[in-house]
């Protein structure tokens, strides 16, 4: 697995893009010498305190700064925010997960998305400042209205921002210091993912899924056969994965699939068959690629009708780049399941019916289950509901 940047690699790659600025900058200086020293005499002074308190701790900076006081440049040219050592702006935050090699796409977005949270709620503009008051993020994060789940996901960057990046040690904050500022987040961060715990085991003890026959006739009610609606509860019911059906390929044969991205095989043949591969999804490091061959008739007709209904070809996208989870989100609350949690709403209702069929089910059987979901046997019993037994 490929390992990230040092701390020293990381500042002298830094160094190495100031040093081609300040030869670039030395250059334009000889060609307008004269009027650049009377230029700089006026502005030195405020140029120096604005760099002191924002760069003064980093090797690179300081170069200019001693070139400035020597008059052996031109008016320095900014390095962009991004590049700058001892400055951890939401940009670089952002660069520093997309650049790992860590972690999967889906994570990546998790948490790029969780920094966006982090910046906004706290108001901040750079942590190296905000990181002088933790206290004072915290309390913002915690009277913010997100809920508990987002609040422990916002302070949960910060804690792997500090643990697998290093950021504290790229703002040259000492050990010492270290060592606080990350004990204070983790101690929250403990603390909401308790409270989190607590409320979803009470969510788990009173809350009822119906099962997915009645679902589907609530759909087929609401939107008819013919819908995209019941093509996606109707698919949901029989392959229940995540929200993986967004950027799924048609494609024709076997080996257009790369094995890194998700498709629908559909043979044309006298009798079509379909076939979900999916490649690219949470728990992929942990399971092989999920396949489904689609048996069921009526999947079957609805999936034909879809690709009829909206011209599809090969090489076309399935449900199109989006997400569906607002879309599914959006279907349960006009059936009535007013509460429902998008996608997993399905996943709930399929272990729930699955684990109340009225046998004791075994190892094996649970175990398929699991399998054909990507998630393991914990994460399947946490989805177990109450099942609601008709109108």
């Amino acid at each position: 697995m490929a390992t990230e940047l040092s701390t020293e690699q990381f500042l002298a790659k830094r160094e190495h893009q100031a040093s081609l600025a300040r030869a670039r900058s030395k250059k334009s200086y000889e060609k307008h010498k004269d009027k650049k020293i009377e230029y700089m005499k006026n502005k030195r002074a405020a140029e120096k305190k604005m760099y002191s308190d924002i760069l003064k701790s980093q090797a690179a900076v300081n170069e200019i700064q001693v070139n400035l006081e020597q008059n052996n440049i031109e008016d320095p040219v900014e390095p962009e925010e991004d590049l700058v050592a001892g400055v951890l702006t939401q940009k670089k935050c952002i660069d520093l997960i997309s650049a790992s090699e860590t972690y999967g796409e889906s994570t990546k977005k998790s948490y790029i998305s969780d920094i966006k949270r982090l910046f906004k709620v706290t108001q901040c503009t750079d942590l190296k400042v905000c990181f002088k008051s933790p206290k004072t993020m915290l309390n913002k994060i915690n009277n913010s209205n997100y809920a508990i789940n987002s609040k422990k996901q916002t302070i949960q960057i910060v804690v792997v921002l500090i643990d697998k990046f290093g950021i504290l040690k790229l703002i040259n904050m000492s050990a010492k210091q270290t060592k606080v500022v990350r004990n204070i987040f983790k101690h929250h961060f403990d603390s909401l993912k308790e409270q989190s715990t607590v409320q979803n085991d009470e969510r788990v003890r009173t809350e009822v899924v119906p099962k997915f026959s009645e679902y589907l006739s609530k759909i087929k009610k609401e939107y008819t056969e013919k819908s995209k609606q019941y093509l996606v509860a109707l698919l949901y019911s029989i392959f229940t994965i995540r929200d993986n059906f967004k950027n799924m390929t048609i494609i024709e044969f076997d080996n257009q699939d790369d094995g890194k991205n998700n498709f629908i095989l559909f043979k044309n043949l006298r009798t079509p068959k379909f076939t979900f591969i999916i490649n690219d999804y949470k728990t992929k490091k942990q399971y092989e690629k999920l396949k489904f061959e689609v048996t069921d008739a009526k999947l079957k007709k609805a999936l034909l009708w879809w690709i009829g209904e909206k011209k599809l070809a090969y090489g076309n996208l399935l449900f199109g780049k989006t997400s569906l989870s607002t879309f599914v989100s959006n279907m349960h609350k006009q059936i009535g399941f007013e509460n429902a949690l998008g996608i997993n709403f399905f996943r709930h209702m399929r272990v729930t019916e699955h684990n109340t069929s009225g046998k004791k089910l075994t190892f094996d059987e649970r175990k398929k289950l699991a399998d054909s979901m990507g998630h393991s046997l914990l994460t399947q019993s946490k989805y177990q509901r109450n099942l609601l037994i008709g109108d």
